[in-house]
């Protein structure tokens, strides 16, 4: 939810924060007339856009920038939390939880939305099973009235 600030109170903010900002920088007036504060500025802009981030300006290996345990933690907690919050709304039964939450350990999910289609795809078959299970049931019900 988002929160409503008066805006007096953010016009004060900024203004503590601009000039919080312009006595630190005062001591840069040099940097700035040379142009070299500007340039800081513009890369570190383009870091936060995405840019400059090639081949080319990587220090450190794939694993050192982002550790691959790191992204299976982060992973492994978004299937859960999903896990749980369907069981607790009881969208799948104890057993389905458990199948599915064994699968994500195993890494059969690449990420939330495969496991949200394989979840739909067993409820479809056990709903399948059990209308054929029903059907077969009345052949059998029927075959011994004939009887």
């Amino acid at each position: 939810m988002k929160r409503i600030i008066p805006f007096n109170f953010v016009n004060g903010m900024f203004l503590i924060l601009f000039e919080a900002i312009r006595s630190s920088f005062s001591k840069f007036d040099e940097s700035v007339s040379d142009g070299h504060l500007m340039n800081l500025m513009f890369i570190l802009l383009f870091c936060i856009i995405g840019r400059h981030g090639g081949t080319g300006k990587r220090r450190g290996a794939r694993n050192a920038r982002m550790p691959a345990k790191v992204i299976w933690m982060r992973r492994q907690r978004v299937l859960r939390r999903l896990l749980r919050k369907y069981r607790e709304s009881k969208k799948i039964t104890k057993d389905i939880y458990h199948h599915f939450y064994l699968a994500s350990k195993g890494n059969q999910f690449k990420n939330k939305t495969v496991l949200v289609e394989s979840i739909h795809k067993m409820k479809q078959e056990k709903l399948r099973q059990k209308q054929l299970d029903e059907e077969k049931l009345a052949r059998q019900v029927k075959a011994a009235d004939k009887k």
